[in-house]
């Protein structure tokens, strides 16, 4: 358990997730942080959207033509 997490810099909060569910494995943050969006404003949104954001979550997003959908 931890106290203040929350209060804790986004490097922070990297640092302790490493130490403490990654066997202080560097690659851990290389892979977080590759997931960061390159452009810092926006990346700065990201952040800020929830609490205790340390990484991105990217989604594929596709298409599904030629259904109807309640029709």
């Amino acid at each position: 358990m931890i106290k203040g997490f929350s209060k804790l810099t986004k490097e922070a909060k990297i640092e302790w997730l490493i130490a403490n569910y990654f066997n202080g494995e560097e690659k851990a943050r290389e892979v977080l942080v590759s997931y960061w969006h390159s452009d810092e404003k926006l990346q700065k949104l990201h952040d800020e959207f929830i609490e205790n954001t340390v990484s991105n979550f990217y989604m594929p997003m596709g298409i599904a033509p030629n259904f109807l959908i309640n029709g």
